[in-house]
């Protein structure tokens, strides 16, 4: 039962992931309505696991703690507060408060300027929080498999994404998305902004790396107690750097090399400069984490 759920969850969730850029990322309440189907699917699937195996898995960690503080505080800036509080915490409050609501001065006032869109958010991000916890909950039942379907999954789909981007930046205004519609700034594939695109592909890229580490450290060269060889672990890397022609005799390989190449190269072209900082501080993290991780070595450098 509880790896049905799960199977069931990660399903519903990969439909999310996939055709949620296409839906120009869901930026009116349709294109979003069209993806709450599956979110509460997913929901439903981890609220259900407890009646599978006896206990909610969710994760505790950082991530969640940070989401749950993000919260709080969007929750906070919506509720009434006395006024002298808001005062004391915000001093400049007041005056821009007069101008833009005459009806703040009161006793108690809501530091947001517009609460009703302060709460908003505040649902947008309960509801992201809420899948979160969820993928989370049902990955963790079923183990590394949903973690390589996703990586499979997001590359492809991150491919498709880079070449539609490509093709239609090359062929159309930046304006148009989708060569038909006309759009108040600039687009870079489905996305009508262009500073999201390369967020989403950061998502996609480190999945495809995952997929990609995974696989290198399984043929990697170990000793005879399972260890790997420090002094040979990037020798098969090494050597398919030297023969080209080993990419052709592994076509799996060669697809996953050729989709990073796309979405790497699909990152500069979206002009976003946030979008290129994120991808390169990004890389420099993972990078960090790789040589502060401890692997089983044996042999010597």
């Amino acid at each position: 039962m509880a790896a049905l759920l799960a199977r069931v969850g990660i399903a519903l969730w990969l439909i999310m992931a996939c055709i949620g850029p296409w839906l120009l990322a869901a930026p009116d309440p349709w294109y979003v309505s069209c993806l709450a189907f599956p979110w509460l699917g997913v929901v439903v699937c981890w609220l259900l696991l407890p009646l599978a195996v006896g206990n909610l898995p969710a994760s505790t960690g950082g991530i969640t703690c940070c989401l749950l503080g993000i919260l709080g505080i969007t929750l906070f800036q919506a509720l009434p507060v006395p006024a002298d509080f808001a005062k004391l915490i915000a001093p400049d409050l007041q005056a821009r408060l007069a101008v833009l609501r005459p009806e703040s001065q009161a006793n108690w006032v809501t530091l947001s300027a517009d609460p009703s869109a302060t709460l908003d958010l505040f649902a947008r991000m309960a509801a992201f929080t809420l899948l979160f916890l969820g993928v989370r909950g049902l990955t963790s039942v079923s183990g590394v498999l949903s973690m390589a379907l996703t990586g499979w999954v997001l590359l492809v789909n991150g491919t498709l994404l880079s070449l539609e981007a490509m093709a239609q930046a090359a062929t159309s205004a930046p304006e148009i998305i989708y060569w038909t519609w006309i759009t108040p700034g600039r687009v870079f594939g489905p996305f009508i902004c262009k500073n999201h695109y390369p967020y989403y592909m950061n998502m996609a890229l480190g999945s495809a790396f995952g997929l990609m580490g995974a696989a290198y450290h399984d043929f990697a060269p170990r000793s005879r107690d399972g260890r790997l060889r420090r002094d040979q672990f990037w020798e098969p890397l090494k050597e398919a750097l030297r023969s080209p022609v080993f990419l052709l005799h592994n076509p799996a390989i060669l697809g996953v090399v050729m989709g990073l190449v796309l979405m790497i190269a699909s990152i500069p072209m979206s002009m976003s400069r946030g979008g290129v900082v994120a991808s390169v501080a990004a890389l420099l993290a993972t990078s960090w984490m790789v040589r502060r991780a401890s692997p089983r070595w044996t042999g010597t450098t």
